[in-house]
């Protein structure tokens, strides 16, 4: 093997090394934040106890202005809970297409 050959060998590893890098881990790290930001916004707007709950009185109020007014928060809470959740999940995704596009940005010599 020459000088040369183990040279481009190595350089196009580190490359490949470099993309796994800043694709795949940075994946995992943008998704964990994701997922530990959409869990602290559940302990405040509680989907998923809201959306259990939907169809109970609220307040444990079993006449019928009690299932009147529990649907109609419930279901408003669920509501805006799913607008802002729809909005941080497109956050991330819109913050990991531009970070996956830096590399391209830079190779291209803009």
């Amino acid at each position: 093997m020459t000088a040369f050959s183990y040279l481009l060998k190595r350089a196009l590893y580190r490359l490949g090394q470099f993309f796994v890098h800043w694709y795949v881990h940075s994946y995992f790290i943008i998704g964990g934040w994701a997922i530990n930001t959409l869990e602290k916004l559940d302990r405040v707007f509680g989907l998923k106890i809201t959306w259990r709950y939907f169809g109970q009185p609220l307040f444990k109020d079993f006449t019928y202005i009690g299932y009147f007014l529990g649907f109609i928060f419930r279901g408003f809470r669920i509501t805006i809970s799913l607008v802002i959740y729809t909005f941080v999940v497109g956050m991330f995704i819109f913050l990991y297409i531009i970070w996956a596009l830096i590399p391209i940005y830079l190779m291209l010599g803009f």
